[in-house]
């Protein structure tokens, strides 16, 4: 059995009626992702929408911040005391002096339990040749263990890493480093511009803490029915 909690659906769409159907229908303890396009859409009413649904809704707010230091301490104050965010990622490429000065700027601005900070490495979109045309190393997992250091070293919590990069970033960063995992495809489903994705059952096996899903519930007309499925995966 995979664990209710463990289980992140992202909210992507251009509909706030939509988004709010599928966070009402599934009425279990799981941790709801806002990203660009539904925040950018909907802004902070949007997502006190959501989280009115109902009590403790953990939200995950995706909106991999990346800019100079300076600029991103700015901009996620008014992130953690406006959304109180369960989770919250940035770019791992903001580099060391950005990672670093966000990990301070949070933990001074929590009021309560501070969120969840992850390190976005690799994006799953990514293959070995568009990593070469953006002038990087081709080797994707060399790319990601390094932007998993990095983010450990600056002190934030984990990373969002493709499965395929599981073993290697728990090998690398140890047991107390949480990974997150999207590109989560079920079977009957296309990989759509994901390039390196996984099963919900396959990428838990290689030592996930978190998975992400995402068009495969939003586009599903038994949201609820295909999450219980996933949740009964062993």
């Amino acid at each position: 059995m995979i664990k209710k909690n463990k289980v992140i659906v992202a909210l992507d769409t251009n509909s706030l009626e939509k988004a709010i159907s599928v966070a009402t229908l599934i009425d279990v303890d799981i941790v709801f992702k806002i990203g660009m396009e539904f925040f950018y859409s909907f802004g902070y009413e949007g997502i006190e929408k959501i989280k009115n649904i109902r009590g403790n809704i953990k939200i995950f707010l995706d909106l991999k911040l990346h800019d100079i230091p300076n600029t991103v301490c700015k901009a996620i104050i008014p992130l953690i005391e406006r959304v109180t965010p369960y989770m919250l990622t940035l770019h791992s490429t903001g580099g060391e002096v950005m990672l670093k000065k966000v990990v301070k700027v949070v933990k001074e601005t929590s009021r309560e339990k501070r969120p969840l900070l992850l390190g976005v490495t690799v994006l799953t979109s990514l293959d070995s040749n568009s990593l070469v045309q953006l002038g990087w190393g081709s080797n994707i997992k060399k790319n990601v263990i390094n932007y998993a250091l990095l983010c450990k070293s600056t002190g934030l919590d984990g990373v969002v890493c493709s499965a395929h990069e599981i073993e290697d970033v728990r090998k690398a960063c140890g047991e107390n480093f949480l990974i997150v995992t999207p590109g989560i495809r079920l079977g009957k489903n296309s990989n759509d511009d994901q390039v390196r994705v996984l099963s919900p059952k396959a990428a838990f096996n290689k030592g996930t803490d978190y998975i992400v899903i995402g068009r495969p519930i939003m586009n599903s007309k038994s949201p609820k029915e295909e999450i219980l499925n996933i949740l009964k995966s062993n």
